[in-house]
């Protein structure tokens, strides 16, 4: 008897397991990308040859996953396979001027979409002297795109240089070591700024810092028209939705899209899958991310036409 209740025990669990299969492979059927989809990559912001980070959009999916290549013409410097759709910020080895970069998504089935050119500009040379036993400086904390000055240790005697590129962004010569703040102008997210000192005998070497990205932005501007939304916000940040209709923490951040202009018509019903518009008692909310993750102020929807401003 008993093994005839294990085999009885066996045989439920088999048809379970075959079950939870089959309905696994219906919805993957059902959510997959067409085997001949292919993907093209958006690359935003100007390269030079001081750049190290770099705003692209590439598409993902669960079930059919797209890598991110970047090469040169000589060799791959990144490659990364992503599951979900983004607005991401990679980072590159620096390149020299006039360099071809080359960005391409491949899927899972080996469909590769358009390559996207970028060439480096240049934005000149940090310094032509040799490198000598002078003290290199010490800076104090981070750089932003927010920063309007910057603290750094020197030794006495020396000259200290903060430069992007060619650009002298600030100089001073120390008549004492230690700390000082110097003024400079905010830059570039992404963008790396070098220190060094000079003195008779040469330059000290580098200390580079990368520019991060600080700023959240802008609450977007969003229109119902018809069953879609015109949002406008900065270009190159994603559009998330959520569904807020039970409540504020009853639905789950959406991507929508990238705003690869600053005006997009986006029809959220794609999005959620559904086969019919969305409902009209229905509320939403959007925002916008950008590729560090800094989010902006939400925008709260009401369809049909009722927009209504929020700071969740």
């Amino acid at each position: 008897m008993r093994n005839f209740k294990n085999a009885i025990v066996t045989f439920l669990s088999a048809l379970l397991l075959m079950s939870l299969i089959m309905q696994t492979v219906e919805t993957k059927a059902d959510v997959m990308p067409p085997e001949e989809l292919s993907f093209t990559p958006v690359v935003f912001g100007e390269i030079t040859n001081e750049t190290q980070k770099i705003i692209v959009f590439s598409y993902g999916d669960e079930f059919v996953p797209t890598t991110l290549k970047v090469s040169n013409g000589k060799q791959t410097i990144f490659k990364k396979t992503y599951k979900k759709s983004a607005v991401r910020l990679i980072e590159i080895p620096r390149q020299k001027p006039g360099t071809c970069l080359q960005f391409s998504l491949k899927t899972s089935y080996g469909k590769k979409g358009d390559i996207v050119k970028k060439t480096v500009k240049n934005a000149g040379t940090v310094s032509r002297k040799k490198i000598s036993s002078v003290f290199k400086p010490r800076v104090s904390g981070k750089i932003t795109d927010k920063s309007t000055s910057v603290k750094v240790y020197a030794k006495k005697g020396t000259t200290l240089y903060v430069k992007h590129g060619s650009l002298t962004l600030a100089k001073k010569k120390y008549k004492k070591s230690g700390y000082q703040s110097l003024p400079i102008k905010k830059q570039k997210a992404g963008e790396v700024i070098t220190f060094f000192t000079e003195s008779k005998k040469g330059r000290s070497k580098y200390v580079e810092k990368v520019v991060a990205d600080v700023t959240a932005p802008a609450k977007p501007k969003v229109e119902v028209v018809d069953d879609s939304l015109k949002v406008s916000g900065e270009v190159g940040t994603g559009a998330y939705l959520k569904d807020i209709t039970e409540g504020n923490d009853s639905g789950t951040w959406l991507f929508l899209t990238v705003l690869e202009k600053k005006n997009q018509i986006i029809c959220p019903e794609i999005y959620f899958l559904q086969d019919q518009p969305l409902e009209c008692e229905s509320l939403y909310q959007v925002r916008l991310v950008d590729a560090w993750g800094n989010r902006s102020k939400s925008v709260t929807v009401k369809f049909p036409g009722q927009i209504t401003n929020s700071d969740f």
